[in-house]
């Protein structure tokens, strides 16, 4: 190799470096809370980001999660803080297969319901060989993200009428002064329960539930969570999501709609105070 060579190497390999240390420089500096809302198709998979501290919430019902990740992330990182699996259907679980494959994942929060379908024991080797610390969710657990809190409100690992959409994992991620409700794919059942125990469900961020099903986003749970903005996460589908009327609930509680089968991947910004 000659002397020119040696030194066109070095100077890559140093902007490299600048640039990582910048990149991270930025990464410690950033405290806002940004929530990625993946368009994965027909399923479900988001993401909370402080810093450098990193929830999955669901992940889709294929390996094409790991393509979002790896443009929503730095390409040296490899480290997912918490994993949230809302409910053991196939559009939010299949993708975390993948996911622990290639990434560090530490915790992994489930609603503990089982569909006992081979690509459920699946992910659940998967999860386990990754060596993941695997925690039940409970109503009233919350995990700090700085200041940022996750509540859990609801999970259920025997749903009522044998319907794993009842077992989702619902919570409110609260920063600053703002909120955002994940309400996986739980439906009308869940947000009556949620009413009747007079749980704090206001936020300005709603995460539809189920996909923006009929049976989801009722009248009333509208008018307790008082959203400024929906996001569902939603494909190509035979199940008519979103529904007509669960689309004119929304609009006719003044919440602006977007959908990631029309709008792509979604980002919401909840900046830290002054």
């Amino acid at each position: 190799m000659n002397r020119r060579m040696k030194k066109r190497l070095l100077f890559i390999a140093a902007a490299a470096s600048i640039s990582t240390a910048l990149w991270i420089g930025r990464a410690h500096r950033q405290d806002d809370v940004v929530m990625r809302f993946f368009d994965i198709g027909q399923g479900d998979a988001a993401m909370i980001s402080r810093g450098r501290t990193q929830v999955l919430i669901d992940a889709g019902p294929d390996r094409a999660v790991l393509g979002k990740l790896g443009r929503a992330m730095p390409f040296f990182d490899r480290h997912i803080d918490l994993a949230v699996l809302t409910h053991p259907h196939a559009d939010h679980f299949v993708g975390f297969i993948g996911v622990f494959e290639r990434y560090q994942v530490d915790r992994l929060l489930v609603s503990g319901a089982d569909n006992g379908s081979p690509d459920y024991r699946a992910f659940a080797a998967a999860a386990k060989a990754e060596g993941a610390e695997i925690i039940r969710a409970n109503p009233g657990d919350k995990i700090e993200i700085g200041d940022a809190t996750i509540e859990v409100l609801w999970a259920s690992p025997r749903p009522q009428h044998g319907d794993l959409n009842d077992a989702s994992v619902v919570f409110r991620l609260q920063a600053g002064g703002q909120a955002a409700l994940f309400m996986g794919d739980a439906g009308e059942n869940i947000e009556r329960a949620l009413l009747a125990a007079g749980i704090q469900l206001q936020a300005q961020i709603l995460k539809v539930g189920h996909h923006g099903s009929r049976t989801a986003t009722g009248a009333d749970f509208l008018a307790a969570v008082r959203p400024e903005e929906a996001i569902v996460s939603v494909g190509k589908n035979t199940y008519g999501h979103p529904s007509f009327s669960a689309l004119e609930r929304l609009k006719a509680a003044g919440v602006r709609i977007r959908r990631t089968d029309r709008d792509g991947d979604i980002t919401v910004k909840f900046r830290r105070p002054p």
